[in-house]
Protein backbone atom coordinates (compact mmCIF):
# COMPACT_ATOMS: atom_id res chain seq x y z
CA UNK A 1 0.00 0.00 0.00
CA UNK A 2 1.49 3.17 -0.80
CA UNK A 3 1.21 6.34 1.35
CA UNK A 4 1.03 9.81 0.67
CA UNK A 5 4.34 11.81 0.93
CA UNK A 6 5.07 15.03 2.21
CA UNK A 7 6.98 17.11 -0.58
CA UNK A 8 10.37 17.84 0.62
CA UNK A 9 9.90 21.88 0.01
CA UNK A 10 7.14 21.52 2.36
CA UNK A 11 9.46 19.78 4.94
CA UNK A 12 11.89 22.49 4.74
CA UNK A 13 9.34 25.56 5.01
CA UNK A 14 8.28 23.12 8.50
CA UNK A 15 12.00 23.17 9.42
CA UNK A 16 12.30 27.18 8.83
CA UNK A 17 8.65 28.02 11.09
CA UNK A 18 9.67 25.76 13.56
CA UNK A 19 12.48 28.07 14.15
CA UNK A 20 10.79 30.81 14.17
CA UNK A 21 8.10 29.29 16.67
CA UNK A 22 10.64 27.90 18.59
CA UNK A 23 11.42 31.77 20.07
CA UNK A 24 7.89 33.08 19.71
CA UNK A 25 6.91 29.70 22.08
CA UNK A 26 9.96 30.62 24.75
CA UNK A 27 9.10 34.13 25.14
CA UNK A 28 4.95 33.22 25.03
CA UNK A 29 4.94 31.19 28.12
CA UNK A 30 5.81 34.09 30.01
CA UNK A 31 2.67 35.95 28.69
CA UNK A 32 -0.11 34.13 31.42
CA UNK A 33 2.44 34.25 34.42
CA UNK A 34 3.04 38.23 33.93
CA UNK A 35 -0.43 39.00 33.54
CA UNK A 36 -1.24 36.78 36.30
CA UNK A 37 0.77 37.56 38.87
CA UNK A 38 3.48 40.33 38.36
CA UNK A 39 1.11 42.87 36.92
CA UNK A 40 -1.77 42.12 39.33
CA UNK A 41 -1.98 44.14 42.42
CA UNK A 42 -3.42 41.59 44.39
CA UNK A 43 -0.33 39.95 43.87
CA UNK A 44 1.38 42.42 46.24
CA UNK A 45 -0.67 42.47 48.79
CA UNK A 46 0.71 39.92 51.04
CA UNK A 47 4.27 41.28 50.62
CA UNK A 48 2.71 44.70 51.47
CA UNK A 49 1.87 43.74 54.90
CA UNK A 50 5.00 41.50 55.20
CA UNK A 51 6.95 42.79 58.51
CA UNK A 52 10.16 43.23 56.56
CA UNK A 53 8.75 46.06 54.95
CA UNK A 54 6.10 47.56 56.88
CA UNK A 55 9.08 49.37 58.93
CA UNK A 56 10.35 50.77 55.80
CA UNK A 57 7.43 52.79 55.44
CA UNK A 58 7.90 56.20 57.50
CA UNK A 59 11.36 55.96 56.10
CA UNK A 60 10.33 56.31 52.70
CA UNK A 61 7.83 59.14 54.01
CA UNK A 62 10.42 60.78 55.73
CA UNK A 63 12.88 60.90 52.84
CA UNK A 64 10.53 62.21 50.22
CA UNK A 65 9.63 65.10 53.25
CA UNK A 66 13.21 65.73 53.77
CA UNK A 67 13.65 65.58 49.98
CA UNK A 68 11.76 67.94 49.43
CA UNK A 69 12.65 70.48 52.32
CA UNK A 70 16.34 69.85 51.99
CA UNK A 71 16.95 69.58 47.89
CA UNK A 72 13.91 70.79 46.80
CA UNK A 73 13.76 74.02 48.94
CA UNK A 74 9.44 74.44 48.51
CA UNK A 75 9.91 76.79 51.87
CA UNK A 76 13.35 78.46 50.84
CA UNK A 77 16.83 78.40 52.86
CA UNK A 78 15.91 76.92 56.13
CA UNK A 79 17.66 78.37 59.16
CA UNK A 80 21.15 77.07 60.35
CA UNK A 81 19.40 74.96 63.31
CA UNK A 82 18.06 72.61 60.87
CA UNK A 83 20.99 71.89 59.38
CA UNK A 84 21.85 68.69 60.81
CA UNK A 85 19.61 67.11 58.15
CA UNK A 86 20.19 62.97 59.66
CA UNK A 87 19.04 63.91 62.69
CA UNK A 88 15.99 66.19 61.63
CA UNK A 89 14.92 63.25 59.51
CA UNK A 90 15.19 60.47 62.01
CA UNK A 91 13.13 62.22 64.91
CA UNK A 92 10.56 63.12 61.86
CA UNK A 93 10.50 59.63 60.83
CA UNK A 94 9.56 58.84 64.30
CA UNK A 95 6.20 60.72 63.78
CA UNK A 96 5.17 59.41 60.90
CA UNK A 97 2.28 56.96 61.81
CA UNK A 98 3.08 53.08 60.41
CA UNK A 99 -0.54 52.47 59.84
CA UNK A 100 -0.91 55.69 57.96
CA UNK A 101 2.63 54.63 55.95
CA UNK A 102 1.01 51.62 55.10
CA UNK A 103 -2.62 52.94 53.93
CA UNK A 104 -0.31 55.20 51.64
CA UNK A 105 2.16 52.47 50.08
CA UNK A 106 -1.26 50.40 49.36
CA UNK A 107 -2.53 53.24 47.07
CA UNK A 108 0.73 53.95 45.57
CA UNK A 109 1.05 50.63 44.83
CA UNK A 110 -2.62 50.62 43.39
CA UNK A 111 -1.63 53.62 41.41
CA UNK A 112 1.39 51.79 39.98
CA UNK A 113 -0.31 48.51 38.86
CA UNK A 114 -2.87 51.00 37.36
CA UNK A 115 -0.79 52.69 35.38
CA UNK A 116 1.17 49.51 33.94
CA UNK A 117 -2.26 48.09 33.24
CA UNK A 118 -3.14 51.14 30.84
CA UNK A 119 -5.89 52.50 33.42
CA UNK A 120 -4.05 55.49 35.31
CA UNK A 121 -2.07 58.90 33.21
CA UNK A 122 1.37 59.51 34.69
CA UNK A 123 -0.02 62.67 35.85
CA UNK A 124 -3.03 60.96 38.06
CA UNK A 125 -0.70 59.02 39.85
CA UNK A 126 -0.04 60.69 42.97
CA UNK A 127 0.48 60.45 47.14
CA UNK A 128 -1.81 62.44 49.09
CA UNK A 129 0.17 63.91 52.61
CA UNK A 130 -2.94 66.21 53.52
CA UNK A 131 -3.55 64.21 56.76
CA UNK A 132 0.00 63.83 57.50
CA UNK A 133 0.56 67.79 57.60
CA UNK A 134 -1.99 67.68 59.96
CA UNK A 135 -0.32 65.16 61.89
CA UNK A 136 2.92 66.66 61.55
CA UNK A 137 1.39 70.16 62.77
CA UNK A 138 -0.31 68.88 66.18
CA UNK A 139 3.47 67.50 66.99
CA UNK A 140 5.33 70.11 66.00
CA UNK A 141 6.24 70.62 69.66
CA UNK A 142 7.65 67.23 70.42
CA UNK A 143 9.51 66.80 67.09
CA UNK A 144 11.00 70.24 68.15
CA UNK A 145 11.99 69.47 71.17
CA UNK A 146 13.44 66.03 69.98
CA UNK A 147 15.54 67.53 67.27
CA UNK A 148 17.23 69.85 69.65
CA UNK A 149 17.86 67.40 72.22
CA UNK A 150 19.24 65.24 69.36
CA UNK A 151 21.65 68.21 68.70
CA UNK A 152 25.41 68.57 70.24
CA UNK A 153 25.59 71.12 73.30
CA UNK A 154 26.12 74.80 72.72
CA UNK A 155 29.20 76.45 73.59
CA UNK A 156 29.16 79.99 75.83
CA UNK A 157 29.98 82.04 72.73
CA UNK A 158 26.66 80.59 70.92
CA UNK A 159 24.40 82.37 73.14
CA UNK A 160 25.24 85.96 72.76
CA UNK A 161 23.29 86.65 70.16
CA UNK A 162 20.43 85.04 71.35
CA UNK A 163 17.67 87.26 72.89
CA UNK A 164 14.19 87.08 73.65
CA UNK A 165 13.29 88.78 70.37
CA UNK A 166 15.46 86.11 68.64
CA UNK A 167 13.90 84.59 65.36
CA UNK A 168 14.46 80.98 64.26
CA UNK A 169 17.00 81.98 61.81
CA UNK A 170 19.41 83.40 64.78
CA UNK A 171 19.65 80.07 66.73
CA UNK A 172 22.82 78.37 67.03
CA UNK A 173 22.73 74.90 65.49
CA UNK A 174 23.36 72.84 68.77
CA UNK A 175 21.60 72.02 72.03
CA UNK A 176 21.60 74.67 74.73
CA UNK A 177 21.44 74.84 78.38
CA UNK A 178 18.16 74.16 80.48
CA UNK A 179 17.18 77.80 81.00
CA UNK A 180 17.07 78.27 77.39
CA UNK A 181 15.60 75.23 76.24
CA UNK A 182 11.92 76.18 76.18
CA UNK A 183 12.58 79.64 73.98
CA UNK A 184 14.71 77.21 71.62
CA UNK A 185 12.27 74.99 71.52
CA UNK A 186 8.97 77.53 71.26
CA UNK A 187 10.73 79.32 68.23
CA UNK A 188 11.25 76.36 66.56
CA UNK A 189 8.27 74.68 66.77
CA UNK A 190 7.09 77.60 65.36
CA UNK A 191 8.89 77.97 62.38
CA UNK A 192 8.24 74.00 61.65
CA UNK A 193 4.35 74.58 61.81
CA UNK A 194 4.64 77.38 59.11
CA UNK A 195 7.43 75.35 57.28
CA UNK A 196 4.66 71.83 57.68
CA UNK A 197 2.10 74.04 55.98
CA UNK A 198 4.47 74.86 53.26
CA UNK A 199 4.19 71.95 52.37
CA UNK A 200 2.38 70.50 49.20
CA UNK A 201 -0.89 68.08 50.08
CA UNK A 202 0.26 65.47 47.05
CA UNK A 203 3.32 64.62 45.93
CA UNK A 204 3.73 63.33 42.33
CA UNK A 205 5.08 59.72 42.26
CA UNK A 206 7.34 60.81 39.42
CA UNK A 207 9.42 62.60 43.10
CA UNK A 208 9.67 59.41 44.14
CA UNK A 209 11.30 57.73 40.90
CA UNK A 210 13.34 61.11 40.47
CA UNK A 211 12.34 60.85 36.13
CA UNK A 212 11.61 63.96 35.07
CA UNK A 213 8.96 64.01 31.99
CA UNK A 214 10.75 62.88 29.04
CA UNK A 215 12.16 59.97 30.43
CA UNK A 216 8.75 58.92 31.52
CA UNK A 217 7.23 59.70 28.31
CA UNK A 218 10.00 57.44 26.77
CA UNK A 219 9.65 54.63 29.29
CA UNK A 220 5.91 54.55 28.70
CA UNK A 221 6.34 54.28 24.71
CA UNK A 222 8.72 51.39 25.59
CA UNK A 223 7.31 49.81 27.96
CA UNK A 224 3.64 49.98 25.66
CA UNK A 225 5.60 48.35 22.75
CA UNK A 226 6.71 45.64 24.56
CA UNK A 227 3.75 44.85 26.64
CA UNK A 228 1.57 44.76 23.49
CA UNK A 229 3.88 42.12 21.87
CA UNK A 230 4.30 39.87 24.56
CA UNK A 231 0.43 39.59 24.92
CA UNK A 232 0.57 39.26 20.71
CA UNK A 233 3.31 36.45 20.99
CA UNK A 234 1.06 33.50 21.75
CA UNK A 235 -1.50 34.08 19.51
CA UNK A 236 1.31 34.50 16.36
CA UNK A 237 3.19 31.32 18.19
CA UNK A 238 -0.69 29.54 17.10
CA UNK A 239 -0.43 30.77 13.38
CA UNK A 240 2.94 29.69 13.63
CA UNK A 241 1.43 26.03 14.65
CA UNK A 242 -1.48 26.42 12.08
CA UNK A 243 0.96 26.59 9.74
CA UNK A 244 3.40 23.62 10.19
CA UNK A 245 0.57 21.10 10.72
CA UNK A 246 -0.76 22.53 7.01
CA UNK A 247 2.22 22.02 5.12
CA UNK A 248 2.61 18.40 7.06
CA UNK A 249 -1.36 17.35 6.50
CA UNK A 250 -0.63 14.57 4.13
CA UNK A 251 0.43 12.39 6.65
CA UNK A 252 -1.28 13.07 9.71
CA UNK A 253 1.03 11.00 11.89
CA UNK A 254 4.25 12.59 11.15
CA UNK A 255 2.66 15.66 11.49
CA UNK A 256 1.07 14.66 15.06
CA UNK A 257 4.86 13.93 15.87
CA UNK A 258 6.77 16.84 14.47
CA UNK A 259 4.41 19.17 16.80
CA UNK A 260 4.33 17.05 20.14
CA UNK A 261 8.22 16.58 19.67
CA UNK A 262 9.06 20.45 18.64
CA UNK A 263 6.56 21.32 22.17
CA UNK A 264 8.27 19.14 24.37
CA UNK A 265 11.57 19.80 23.01
CA UNK A 266 11.15 23.88 23.84
CA UNK A 267 9.61 23.17 26.83
CA UNK A 268 12.21 21.26 28.24
CA UNK A 269 14.68 23.62 27.20
CA UNK A 270 12.76 27.00 28.65
CA UNK A 271 12.15 24.19 31.80
CA UNK A 272 15.73 23.60 32.52
CA UNK A 273 16.51 27.40 31.91
CA UNK A 274 13.58 28.30 34.34
CA UNK A 275 15.05 25.82 36.91
CA UNK A 276 18.78 27.79 36.45
CA UNK A 277 16.98 30.45 36.74
CA UNK A 278 15.30 30.05 40.04
CA UNK A 279 18.38 28.51 41.76
CA UNK A 280 19.79 32.07 41.78
CA UNK A 281 17.09 34.42 40.85
CA UNK A 282 17.91 36.79 43.66
CA UNK A 283 21.24 37.48 42.36
CA UNK A 284 19.77 37.62 39.24
CA UNK A 285 17.42 40.51 39.41
CA UNK A 286 19.67 42.41 41.47
CA UNK A 287 22.13 41.96 38.57
CA UNK A 288 19.25 43.48 36.15
CA UNK A 289 17.33 46.32 38.20
CA UNK A 290 20.17 47.90 40.00
CA UNK A 291 21.46 50.25 37.33
CA UNK A 292 17.56 51.63 37.88
CA UNK A 293 17.50 51.56 41.70
CA UNK A 294 20.12 54.79 41.50
CA UNK A 295 16.77 57.32 40.47
CA UNK A 296 14.95 56.17 43.39
CA UNK A 297 14.47 57.95 46.12
CA UNK A 298 16.12 56.76 49.22
CA UNK A 299 14.40 53.98 50.91
CA UNK A 300 12.25 52.94 48.22
CA UNK A 301 15.17 51.68 46.15
CA UNK A 302 15.56 48.59 48.52
CA UNK A 303 11.43 48.30 48.97
CA UNK A 304 10.88 48.22 45.54
CA UNK A 305 13.44 45.17 44.82
CA UNK A 306 12.18 43.47 47.93
CA UNK A 307 9.06 43.54 45.73
CA UNK A 308 10.59 42.24 42.64
CA UNK A 309 12.09 39.52 44.84
CA UNK A 310 8.86 38.31 46.16
CA UNK A 311 6.44 38.87 43.47
CA UNK A 312 9.17 37.89 40.97
CA UNK A 313 9.48 34.31 42.34
CA UNK A 314 6.19 33.85 41.76
CA UNK A 315 5.83 34.64 38.30
CA UNK A 316 9.27 32.27 37.72
CA UNK A 317 7.16 29.31 39.59
CA UNK A 318 3.83 30.00 37.36
CA UNK A 319 5.85 30.33 34.15
CA UNK A 320 7.06 26.41 35.12
CA UNK A 321 3.69 25.46 35.89
CA UNK A 322 3.17 26.47 31.94
CA UNK A 323 5.84 25.26 30.68
CA UNK A 324 5.12 21.89 32.50
CA UNK A 325 1.46 22.14 30.80
CA UNK A 326 2.62 22.73 27.56
CA UNK A 327 4.94 20.02 27.30
CA UNK A 328 2.24 17.52 28.55
CA UNK A 329 0.37 18.19 25.78
CA UNK A 330 3.21 17.76 23.29
CA UNK A 331 3.38 14.52 24.80
CA UNK A 332 -0.10 13.85 23.99
CA UNK A 333 0.21 14.81 20.66
CA UNK A 334 3.19 12.45 20.21
CA UNK A 335 0.84 9.89 21.72
CA UNK A 336 -1.85 10.61 19.11
CA UNK A 337 0.88 10.12 16.40
CA UNK A 338 1.29 5.88 17.18
CA UNK A 339 -2.89 6.19 16.94
CA UNK A 340 -3.55 7.81 13.84
CA UNK A 341 -3.14 5.91 10.45
CA UNK A 342 -1.56 6.52 7.51
CA UNK A 343 -4.81 7.72 5.01
CA UNK A 344 -4.65 5.21 1.93
CA UNK A 345 -4.85 5.51 -1.72
CA UNK A 346 -8.31 4.69 -3.64
CA UNK A 347 -6.48 2.84 -5.91
CA UNK A 348 -5.15 0.64 -2.71
CA UNK A 349 -8.27 -0.69 -2.02
CA UNK A 350 -8.81 -4.30 -2.80
CA UNK A 351 -12.69 -5.18 -3.41
CA UNK A 352 -13.74 -9.06 -3.85
CA UNK A 353 -15.81 -9.39 -7.44
CA UNK A 354 -18.84 -11.52 -6.63
CA UNK A 355 -20.73 -12.82 -9.99
CA UNK A 356 -24.80 -12.83 -9.79
CA UNK A 357 -26.72 -13.74 -12.42
CA UNK A 358 -27.87 -11.60 -14.92
CA UNK A 359 -32.03 -10.58 -14.23
CA UNK A 360 -32.31 -11.80 -18.02
CA UNK A 361 -30.26 -14.51 -17.80
CA UNK A 362 -32.64 -18.18 -17.56
CA UNK A 363 -30.91 -21.04 -15.35
CA UNK A 364 -30.99 -24.31 -17.15
CA UNK A 365 -34.21 -26.51 -15.96
CA UNK A 366 -33.46 -30.13 -14.24
CA UNK A 367 -32.92 -32.78 -16.65
CA UNK A 368 -34.65 -35.45 -14.27
CA UNK A 369 -38.61 -34.77 -14.58
CA UNK A 370 -41.06 -36.15 -11.71
CA UNK A 371 -42.08 -40.00 -12.77
CA UNK A 372 -46.00 -41.07 -13.51
CA UNK A 373 -47.40 -44.52 -13.00
CA UNK A 374 -47.63 -45.82 -16.59
CA UNK A 375 -44.01 -44.77 -17.07
CA UNK A 376 -42.70 -46.66 -14.00
CA UNK A 377 -44.76 -49.75 -15.00
CA UNK A 378 -43.15 -49.47 -18.42
CA UNK A 379 -39.67 -49.61 -17.17
CA UNK A 380 -40.28 -52.34 -15.12
CA UNK A 381 -42.02 -54.29 -17.95
CA UNK A 382 -38.02 -53.44 -19.65
CA UNK A 383 -36.14 -54.71 -17.22
CA UNK A 384 -38.20 -57.72 -16.82
CA UNK A 385 -37.56 -58.53 -20.65
CA UNK A 386 -33.72 -57.94 -20.49
CA UNK A 387 -33.57 -60.35 -17.58
CA UNK A 388 -35.26 -62.81 -19.44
Amino acid sequence: MDQQKVKFSHRILAVLVSLIAAITLIISQFTFPLELVLFNGQSYLPVIENEDFTDRYPEIITNMLISQLYDAKVAGALPGILSNRDAFQSVLSNSIPADWSKEVMLAFIDQIMDYLNFRLPTNAMNIEIGSLKSELFLNSQNIADNYINSLVNCSENAFREVGLESTVFELPPCKPDRSLMPQFVEITSNYLEDLFNQLPSRFSTAKVTALNGSSTNSFYFSYSIGRWALRLLPLLTLVFLIMIAVLLKRERSMMLRWIGRFLVYISAFTLILMVIVLIGFDQLIALIVNRFLGNLIEGFDVLLLGFIQEVGYQTVVWVIVSVIVTMGFGLFLSLMANVVKPKKEDSDISTSVVDVPLENEQTPMKDIAPQTIEGIEEEESKQNEEEN
